[in-house]
């Protein structure tokens, strides 16, 4: 809650407490200057938040873009985000994955998807994150026929190289709330 590059809402408080200080202080008109601070220290706080990029909300706008890509069946534009050395339970390498990928994702598949980021457990070049995924499938779909919705729950390990955060495992906990794994999806 107290970083300050990750939301502008601390600062935000204290440009206001500052603004209701001066309100009931009233300063003189010699310290006119003194009601610029609460908008110079608001503008701070959100210029911050908009300027600088943490690591969790790096992580968030990967999993947003993989999530995104998928979506839109687009299988290439995940491929830059997945690390050289990745790993799961089921694709020992990158190229694996991105087979499965293109195969799974040929032809209508997916109409829309909803994710949430759970939690991100950071250390210094790697994280953990666990978020999960409804899935809406295409009416045109084959999968339409048997469900047209899932809900996944999926853990994913990454590694920061050369300043970007790239997967490294990717591993699925859960289908509609009961335990799963790569397997079922073969």
């Amino acid at each position: 809650m107290w970083n300050f590059f990750e939301q502008p809402w601390t600062l935000t408080a204290a440009a206001i407490i500052v603004l209701v200080i001066l309100l009931i202080a009233r300063p003189g008109k010699k310290y006119l200057w003194l009601w610029l601070l609460p908008f110079l220290i608001g503008g701070i706080a959100f210029g911050l938040d908009y300027l600088v990029q943490t690591d969790p909300e790096m992580i968030r706008d990967v999993i947003k873009t993989v999530v995104k890509a998928a979506e839109n069946e687009n299988c290439s534009a995940i491929e830059p985000l997945i690390s050289e050395n990745y790993r799961d339970s089921l694709h020992k390498t990158k190229s694996t994955l991105l087979v499965h990928c293109n195969g799974r994702l040929s032809g209508p598949t997916i109409l829309k998807t909803v994710r949430r980021v759970g939690k991100i457990d950071l250390q210094s070049s790697t994280a953990t994150a666990r978020f999960s995924v409804r899935v809406l499938f295409d009416p045109k779909s084959y999968v339409y026929e048997m469900k047209q919705q899932m809900l996944f729950s999926l853990e994913a390990d990454f590694e920061k190289q050369n300043g970007r955060w790239l997967f490294t495992r990717i591993e699925i906990r859960k289908i509609d709330l009961m335990d799963a794994g790569w397997n079922q999806l073969r």
